[in-house]
């Protein structure tokens, strides 16, 4: 009897695992910059007229203009079973050459801390954006707003 109880509540933990791991899909991020790209880099997320995000091969692509920007209407969230649970993934970096194609890998000790947030002015939100240092790792691109605004009035007045 124990080992029918047993094999049960096995049964159980095996099925709820199971149904987990199916249902809970986590994306690895791949981001690609211009070949020779230093300093901060964006994703500005809610962007109306902008393209979403693409998934390839279970992975989120993130492509930089030689700006270092990514403008989508896609939310800070895609990919992301919920803010609570995003998972462990696999996060790569690229250079490309200028038809797109990888040519290098950028390894981690030249990425700086990747900050996610938002900010406000006048109590409305006004950009939600990543924040993704590349060759100067000690650089904190989180609170260059002054910057970030003159790429994107730059970038949407040529759009």
């Amino acid at each position: 009897m124990k080992k029918i109880i047993l094999g049960m509540i096995i049964g159980i933990v095996i099925g709820f695992g199971l149904y987990w791991i199916f249902t809970h899909k986590v994306y690895d991020e791949a981001f690609y910059f211009q070949d020779g790209y230093e300093g901060c880099a964006y994703v500005v997320y809610n962007i109306e007229g902008t393209p979403q995000l693409e998934i390839e091969d279970d992975t989120i692509q993130y492509h930089f203009d030689e700006d270092g920007l990514v403008l989508t209407t896609s939310p800070e969230d895609f990919g992301w079973e919920g803010r609570e649970n995003s998972g462990s993934h696999e996060t790569k970096y690229f250079y490309v050459n200028e038809n797109g194609e990888k040519i290098k890998e950028i390894p981690e000790s030249e990425i700086g801390f990747v900050s996610l947030g938002s900010y406000s002015q006048d109590g409305r939100v006004q950009i939600t954006r990543m924040s993704i240092p590349v060759g100067n790792t000690a650089k904190a691109c989180d609170e260059k707003y002054e910057e970030l605004e003159e790429k994107l009035d730059k970038k949407l007045k040529n759009s």
